[in-house]
């Protein structure tokens, strides 16, 4: 007999990245940059406000936004995977904001954190979480890397997740983490390796985002919000660079990252008793990172250097960008489901 006065738990798969913040219920997904921006209005002719030092705070899209203009602090408030700034509490309640979430207490939240965090950490966010965001019916913080393990349906993989500023390695067999950790090179160091050649070579200063968008030269949307903008070029008016100018640099970065990735992996792999586990034979590629695709060919430039490095075909999730959101849901929903 169903109890009608019992709530309706709302399961939620979270991700909360220094680049983007993604969550997952039911048939939704969202996205958004995950920054903050805290401006100061100097001037009465901002056409906007209007209101001489008026402090104007926003986060994601219109953080973005807001940082355009002079005397504005533009903050990351999640780095490495860990929290270094009070401010990233707003990105989550962002997220219950575009969820519609009614009764915290009727959420069971499932999210991640990287591999080497202590347990005081561990502590640290889950008292974050419920001080700001209310007490959920329940909440589970798993190793980062382990959502995109359960979205693959898996139970014994090494797991490769690629970042903006790190790339997370976890190593799991039978459903139990055997090892992990954290190489700190990943998305923007790609980036700062073209960001830089194009200062140099052609002394044009250029923001990362746009870097990044030249380097993967797509539009790339979930629903409709614009991850990526389509560019081929970056111009100040006498200079301009095209994504065949900075296709060398782009692949050298590459090979070096991949390189390193592999040796971490391997390393990884030479202190296990056996060669003879899930763990070794399954190696899952994720992150946004690990389907960017040559312009030219369309080759998938970060997977087919990676399977040369490591001498074997990788395994992806059918969406890379949010394999650990949607695994992290399906944990959310098995312990929904549980409960029922």
């Amino acid at each position: 007999m169903v109890n009608k006065d019992r709530p309706k738990e709302q399961a939620i798969g979270l991700d909360v990245g220094t680049s983007t913040v993604k969550a997952v219920t039911g048939d939704q997904k969202i996205i958004f940059p995950s920054v903050y921006c805290k401006r100061l209005v100097k001037s009465v002719w901002d056409e906007k406000y209007k209101a001489e030092g008026l402090v104007i705070e926003e986060i994601a899209h219109k953080a973005i936004e807001v940082a355009k203009h002079e005397d504005s602090i533009l903050i990351r408030p999640i780095m490495e995977g860990q929290i270094r700034h009070s401010v990233a509490v707003k990105l989550v309640q962002e997220v219950y904001k575009r969820l519609d979430v009614k009764n915290p207490g009727d959420v069971i939240l499932v999210t991640g954190l990287p591999y080497d965090v202590s347990v005081h950490d561990i502590n640290n966010i889950e008292k974050l979480l419920t001080q700001t965001l209310g007490e959920a019916r329940e909440l589970v913080i798993y190793p980062q890397s382990f959502g995109t393990l359960i979205d693959v349906g898996l139970d014994s993989a090494t797991i490769i997740n690629i970042g903006h500023s790190t790339t997370g390695l976890l190593i799991v067999e039978n459903l139990t983490v055997l090892g992990g950790g954290t190489e700190p090179k990943a998305t923007d160091y790609i980036i700062s390796q073209v960001r830089s050649h194009i200062i140099k070579n052609y002394g044009l200063i250029s923001d990362p985002e746009t870097v990044r968008d030249l380097i993967v030269c797509k539009e790339v949307k979930v629903g409709d919000t614009i991850v990526c903008n389509y560019i081929n070029a970056i111009s100040d008016g006498y200079t301009t660079v095209t994504r065949e100018d900075v296709d060398s640099v782009t692949m050298d970065a590459i090979n070096f990252l991949c390189e390193k990735i592999a040796h971490d992996v391997m390393e990884m792999h030479s202190h296990l008793p056996t060669m003879n586990l899930g763990c070794v034979q399954n190696i899952v590629l994720s992150g946004g990172l690990s389907k960017l695709q040559n312009p030219y060919n369309k080759e998938y430039i970060i997977k087919d250097t990676l399977e040369k490095e490591l001498k074997r075909t990788l395994l992806w999730p059918e969406d890379a960008l949010f394999s650990e959101a949607n695994g992290f849901y399906k944990l959310a929903l098995e312990l929904m489901q549980g409960q029922g």
